[in-house]
């Protein structure tokens, strides 16, 4: 894997930052292609051994949380090009409201 390419790749995201192109990267992501990577493998193994370790479960709402926002924006953002309808921009605005107030509760409010 290049990481120059990829630091790259991600700048340039970075600058056409917009709802259609987080749509179309969250759509491009190819589930079985990472789930055959020895790294990714590696990084969960090691992430979870350390959650496990320090018994810090509040370490899994921040991966959980990316995790749910790829699936709402897969779900509900339609293909680019296609204009976004008040059907699919409610249920993405409340999924979103309710990953950001379980955050911030987990977070802020609620600290063991």
């Amino acid at each position: 894997m290049d990481v120059g390419g990829a630091w790259e790749t991600f700048i340039a995201f970075l600058r056409e930052y917009n709802v259609r192109k987080i749509a179309e990267v969250s759509r491009a992501i190819d589930w079985s292609a990472w789930l055959k990577e020895p790294f990714f493998w590696i990084g969960v193994v090691v992430f979870l051994g350390v959650v496990l370790w320090k018994k810090a479960f509040k370490m899994l709402l921040l991966p959980l949380s990316v995790a749910a926002l790829i699936v709402l924006v897969q779900c509900t953002m339609p293909e680019s090009g296609e204009d976004i309808s008040l059907g699919k921009l409610v249920p993405f605005l409340g999924g979103c409201v309710v990953i950001i107030a379980l955050n911030l509760y987990c977070f802020i409010v609620r600290h063991d």
